[in-house]
């Protein structure tokens, strides 16, 4: 017979078993809900993982593919720079090279040409012959002067030009342009005038080259453009800076006009010669040594075109008498070395009127063996010739004298090149000294007193 407490505890079982199902029945319901949740979250971050991983990879290829593109168009422009590059720089070469030669070619006669009529004494001449002899002078000078500007703007282009510091005397420099221009300023009716201030001190120390050109062009435009009147030539200055004016009484340049006056190849009126570089080569040189170049100009009432350096001091040498310098010279030998007989001829034609003794050899090879059978107290070395050139011949002569013991034998070189650096060209050579055709007289005198005065 069940108890009643049986019938209770039965009912307790089942409620716990009842009870326990349930319990078990909601964890497995939370579980199994959640682990198809997690399941769904899973797959749905899954794909959208690999969804968002393949927007960006199509990004990153996207971004690569424009930077591959980026850098291939870069490095092409890299590619087309470098070769305009060389081709640019290969353009630069050819032209200094051209004018390298060109400049050889056209001053070499150049100098045959000056140099002779240079040695015609003016005292044996007619004065018919006289004025044919000035003209050809003028005409020359003229000649060289334009071959000066085209190579001096080649030069500026390349980047080429160097400034000087050596003792000179303004007060010859002044003289030196003055008298190549006053023919010009006489066949016009012109006065040329210069004019030193009282206490200037000419001893000056600066580039005296290029303060010679920039004078000789100013003074010479000033005559081309004055119809009448005068041409005035001013020096002024203190112990540290000169003043130079040029002024003329001439046609003089319009306002609108004095801008343009200092570019390249521009000229002030339709109708007038020249190159149209001497004022842009002016104000160039004038720059490079400190200083400015300016103007102050009206139509009808002149011109003035003025600058001032600083060119210090310099107390110079002073220069012995004549006849002492021809005593010393005598007995100095030189070997002049050049391919051009016109050359050869008016050198040693310069150094017969000097007192000074002189053999020629026409190519480098030539002058090393004469240098071996005799002692030279100077060697006049051209630079372009056949067989050997001035540079290896040096070169050869400064190996002997190592291995002989021989006493280093002056050598200069006498050359119409004038670009491509060529002075330090010889200095690296072993060359003493440089001197460019067409010269002076005075630049052979220099080059005997040095080895005169041993």
């Amino acid at each position: 017979m069940i108890t009643w407490w049986q019938l209770i505890l039965d009912k307790i079982v089942w409620a716990v078993v009842i009870m326990a199902s349930l319990i078990f029945y909601k964890r497995w319901s939370v579980r199994s809900i959640t682990r198809q949740v997690k399941g769904y979250l899973s797959v749905t971050l899954a794909e959208h993982r690999n969804k968002a991983a393949e927007l960006v990879g199509q990004g990153v290829e996207e971004r690569l593919t424009g930077v591959k593109e980026e850098l291939r168009i870069a490095l092409a422009d890299v590619v087309r720079a470098e070769a305009a590059q060389d081709i640019a720089e290969t353009a630069t070469r050819a032209k200094s090279d051209f004018l390298s030669k060109m400049s050889h070619e056209i001053r070499t006669p150049i100098n045959g040409i000056i140099g002779s009529l240079d040695l015609i004494n003016p005292d044996e001449l007619t004065p018919l012959q006289a004025e044919d002899v000035n003209r050809a002078i003028i005409s020359s000078n003229r000649l060289l002067g334009i071959i000066n500007q085209i190579l001096d703007f080649a030069k500026i282009e390349a980047s080429e030009i160097e400034y000087q510091s050596q003792p000179f005397d303004l007060g010859q420099v002044v003289q030196d342009v003055v008298d190549v221009l006053a023919p010009q300023a006489t066949d016009k009716g012109l006065k040329l005038i210069s004019e030193f201030g009282s206490d200037l001190i000419t001893g000056r120390r600066g580039d005296q080259q290029k303060i010679h050109q920039v004078l000789l062009n100013l003074v010479e435009n000033a005559i081309k453009f004055t119809g009448n009147g005068q041409v005035d030539l001013k020096v002024n200055g203190d112990d540290e800076r000169v003043m130079f004016q040029v002024i003329d009484s001439g046609i003089g340049i319009a306002k609108e006009k004095i801008d343009t006056i200092f570019e390249s190849f521009t000229q002030v009126g339709p109708n007038q010669v020249g190159t149209g570089l001497g004022l842009s080569i002016c104000q160039e040189f004038v720059a490079g040594m400190g200083g400015q170049l300016r103007v102050d100009s009206q139509p009808n009432r002149g011109s003035n075109f003025s600058f001032d350096l600083e060119l210090e001091k310099s107390n110079g040498v002073e220069s012995e008498s004549e006849s002492e310098s021809e005593s010393v010279r005598n007995g100095v030998k030189v070997l002049v070395v050049d391919d051009d007989k016109v050359n050869q001829q008016v050198v040693c034609r310069y150094l017969e009127t000097m007192g000074v003794n002189s053999e020629v050899a026409e190519d480098g090879k030539q002058a090393v063996k004469r240098w071996e059978k005799t002692k030279f107290d100077l060697i006049l070395m051209d630079l372009q010739m056949p067989v050997l050139n001035g540079f290896e011949a040096t070169g050869q002569i400064r190996k002997l004298e190592k291995i002989t013991g021989f006493p280093r034998t002056r050598i200069v070189a006498l050359t119409a090149s004038l670009v491509d650096q060529v002075e330090e060209q010889c200095q690296s050579a072993g060359m003493d000294g440089y001197i460019p055709k067409p010269f002076k007289r005075q630049d052979l005198i220099d080059q005997i007193e040095l080895v005169s005065h041993g």
